[in-house]
């Protein structure tokens, strides 16, 4: 039986809003026992360079990240090395264009008069997932997007959103093989937290 390998998606380092280092971050995730993290710092990738090369000392995958923050809530865009900004729908064709996927985080955390929430049966064609369960967030919201994904059929992740060391790997999607993003394209993945 092939084991699968733990992921955490939604990793904040002091790039944004986080308050540890991106080594610190790449280490964290490995004392964790996570095969692989992705770094996706509010709005920027000054982290990746440092986290690519801690990610290779201590032998753990790094997916490359950002979280796009919108008029309309969070987007995680996974796979793609460059900085990306714009409407949602902007966001969604320029990381799909890139090679990358996107994923709504935390989609019932937030008040926006029109939100990416409201809108999932309408874009759920331009979105790989949904973050349905977020460890920075409270269950009542990880309840809504668990429903949504269900209602809606999309892929749903767990991840930390985690701002500091301590709590990486508190929730993570998992799959078989060793490329997440095929798996969440494929919507072959399980999610669970601690």
């Amino acid at each position: 039986m092939i084991s699968m390998k733990k992921f955490d998606l939604h990793i904040h380092t002091n790039a944004s809003d986080g308050i540890c280092t991106p080594e610190q971050a790449v280490f964290a995730a490995k004392a964790a026992g996570l095969y692989g993290i992705a770094i996706t710092d509010h709005d920027s990738i000054k982290g990746l360079p440092s986290a690519k090369k801690a990610a290779k000392e201590a032998g753990i995958a790094l997916i490359p990240g950002i979280e796009v923050t919108t008029h309309m809530g969070d987007i995680i865009v996974l796979g793609v090395e460059e900085k990306i900004s714009g409407t949602p729908s902007q966001v969604f064709d320029k990381a799909h264009r890139l090679g990358g996927i996107v994923i709504v985080a935390h989609p019932f955390v937030g008040f926006y008069q029109t939100s990416l929430a409201g809108m999932l049966g309408i874009i759920r064609d331009k979105i790989d997932a949904i973050e349905v369960y977020n460890a920075n967030t409270s269950m009542a919201a990880n309840i809504k997007a668990m429903e949504a994904a269900k209602r809606y059929k999309i892929t749903g992740i767990a991840s930390s959103d985690s701002h500091m060391a301590d709590t990486i790997g508190s929730a993570f999607t998992a799959c078989n093989g060793n490329d997440i993003i095929k798996a969440i394209k494929e919507g072959k993945v399980e999610i669970g937290w601690l």
